[in-house]
């Protein structure tokens, strides 16, 4: 008795996202098919149309229902849908695309085959009961409904799944399991879906982030990307297994478990106004120690392109390590290979990284913004609470690596050498004859040379237990120690040929808040103190249907700082400052077009984050 397929049914039991306008579906659904696109990553694909045999594919290829897609063994290729999800087709896959329609009713229906091979879907969430996305193989047919997972179909058919976001149901045989995020089931030929168990824990997980206002995308080394582009702006994710934070979520996040050796690139894209920001890129093993934290930055006006890369290499048990991010660099055009389909709705995230993940801080902490740190007792300069009035008109043609940078971005500078003034000529008391004696022309005192700045090492402010970029300037030794007010040692960080450093400390958890503690960094030989404020904001929330006003309203935030309240409601950051007390109280109406659902809002002043809240509208 032969195999009956395999039904995967993954359903999205999250909370009701963006609804396709069933007028804007109604202008496609005869054109639903074509509204399919290749796009090859790397190496080469075939394309065969219906019964026809196989012939190279172009990149960009428009595809059909019936068509099958082939990659060679060293292809990688992406087929982007009418609703803009997407299956990433590994080397030496075999795909089919058996339908692709849009109904008058709203309804969406993809439905694929895979024969052989690997393949990862990462699918938009369909609302609609009578919408799918299928997916069959030899042992298996599946239907997706919001998720990203990962199938692997050997040549003799067996088939396994495992889901990275939603909930999928694998079937087969008459039998049903579900299969929930972090897990997986292997179907063997004429046989049920086996037990659902976790899957391998990541060796390692490579993070991204960013803080805003601006766009970031990663390029692994084969082309794939996984972040945001500008245009939408979308949510792309075409890396296996990728997790990232949807348009508007303020800091944005890329995940990559069991991210490979390789070249990363990162592209920043400023958005409007425009404005500094600060990249980051860290990763965890699998026992979730942190292996490094590496940040770059800079700014300019909105449209701006910014590259940088990071050369990972993976040691015993896949542990990952890395010499820093490379300085930015202006850029003309990404080397993204998105489609973004002009009748896509707007992006939800399917799976989002996990901010608890990284176990040393629960909230991913950047050096960046604004920061009101109370300046050391010995320097004679005033941080100043405020940014520059505007950005640059121009961006600057070489956009500055975050090394070494007081809390404003400016370098400290050392408290002036006053040089005291020779003292004045001795007074000759009278002489008792009429000549007078001629007065001995006095020695001027030299005047001491300026004693030489010193090392320096400068801090921020920060949440209890989240991570804090520290750096140093001038140090003549290799290893410098940094230590808390009491006295515990928290890192050492290792100086470059200029005697410059950058390390991320995790700051205690018995900082108390609103209280600057002051820390020390020392060589052995010279000692420095720098300064770390603890504060612990808070956001919440009010909000009740599209057309009403949302209100945000802050505690715990730095005195006099300036907030931001980013949301992808907003298209732009809403920014106001903390009063006195700490504490702001704002709100914006949803603009035109917003639609009912589930939204985050975030808060920020600099590199200190409140938790994201949930708005929901109706």
């Amino acid at each position: 008795m032969g195999s009956k397929p395999v039904r995967i049914l993954l359903v999205a039991l999250l909370a009701a996202g963006v609804l396709i306008p069933a007028a804007l579906i109604l202008t496609q659904q005869r054109a639903a098919a074509a509204n399919m696109t290749l796009t090859i990553l790397s190496g080469t694909a075939d394309v065969a149309r219906g019964s026809g045999g196989f012939a190279r594919a172009a990149d960009g290829q428009v595809l059909n229902a019936a068509d099958r897609v082939r990659t060679a063994d060293s292809g990688h290729a992406v087929v982007t849908f009418l609703d803009g999800s997407t299956i990433e087709i590994e080397p030496t896959t075999t795909i089919t695309i058996v339908q692709a329609t849009a109904a008058p009713s709203g309804a969406i229906t993809l439905q694929l085959e895979q024969a052989i091979g690997r393949t990862w879907a990462s699918v938009q969430k369909l609302l609609r009961a009578d919408s799918k996305f299928e997916l069959k193989t030899p042992a298996t047919s599946a239907t997706v409904r919001g998720t990203g997972f990962i199938t692997d179909v050997l040549s003799d058919g067996a088939t396994t799944v495992t889901t990275t976001d939603g909930i999928v149901e694998v079937s087969a045989q008459g039998t049903t399991v579900v299969v929930p995020a972090g897990s997986l089931t292997t179907v063997q030929p004429s046989a049920a879906p086996s037990p659902p168990g976790p899957a391998s824990r990541p060796q390692n997980t490579l993070r991204f982030g960013l803080h805003s206002p601006a766009h970031l995308v990663v390029v692994d080394a084969f082309g794939r990307a996984c972040g945001v582009v500008p245009a939408g702006p979308t949510l792309v994710r075409q890396i296996p297994g990728c997790l990232a934070t949807e348009p508007g979520v303020d800091p944005q996040l890329v995940d990559l478990p069991n991210a490979p050796a390789g070249t990363y690139s990162i592209v920043i894209e400023t958005v409007a106004p425009g404005g500094d920001f600060v990249a980051t890129a860290s990763a965890v093993d699998g026992a979730g120690t942190l292996s490094f934290n590496y940040s770059v930055s800079g700014g300019g006006p909105a449209g701006t392109k910014f590259g940088s890369g990071l050369a990972v290499e993976a040691g015993p048990g896949g542990a990952l390590s890395a010499k820093g991010l490379s300085k930015l660099s202006l850029v003309e055009r990404a080397p993204t290979r998105v489609v973004v389909m002009p009748t896509s709705p707007r992006p939800a995230a399917s799976g989002s990284p996990d901010t608890t993940l990284f176990a040393l801080f629960p909230r991913f902490g950047f050096t960046a913004g604004i920061e009101v740190t109370p300046p050391p007792s010995s320097s004679s300069t005033v941080t100043s609470a405020t940014p520059s009035a505007s950005p640059s008109a121009t961006p600057s043609a070489s956009p500055t690596e975050v090394v070494a940078t007081g809390p404003t971005g400016v370098p400290p500078t050392a408290p002036p050498v006053r040089t005291p003034a020779p003292p004045p000529p001795p007074t000759s008391a009278p002489q008792p004859t009429p000549s007078p004696t001629p007065q001995p022309t006095p020695t001027p005192t030299p005047s001491p040379s300026p004693t030489p700045s010193g090392p320096t090492v400068i801090g921020g402010f920060a949440a209890p237990g989240s991570l804090l970029n520290v750096t140093g300037h001038g140090w003549s030794t290799a290893l410098v120690t940094i230590s808390w007010e009491d006295g515990r040692p928290l890192i050492q960080a290792t100086t470059d040929a200029a005697g410059d450093f950058v390390v991320a400390l995790v700051v205690p958890f018995d900082a108390s808040v609103g209280t600057a503690h002051r820390f020390t960094a020392s060589d052995g030989r010279l000692t420095a103190a720098g300064f770390i404020t603890a504060y612990s904001p808070s956001i919440s929330v009010s909000c009740t249907t599209v057309t009403a006003a949302v209100s945000v309203v802050g505690s715990g935030w730095p005195p006099s700082a300036r907030y931001a309240i980013r949301s992808s409601m907003l298209a732009t950051p809403l920014s106001g400052t903390v009063g006195g007390d700490g504490a702001f109280s704002t709100s914006f109406t949803p603009p035109t077009g917003v639609l009912t659902g589930d939204y985050q809002i975030s808060a920020s002043v600099g590199s200190l984050l409140a938790e994201p809240q949930t708005c929901t509208l109706q």
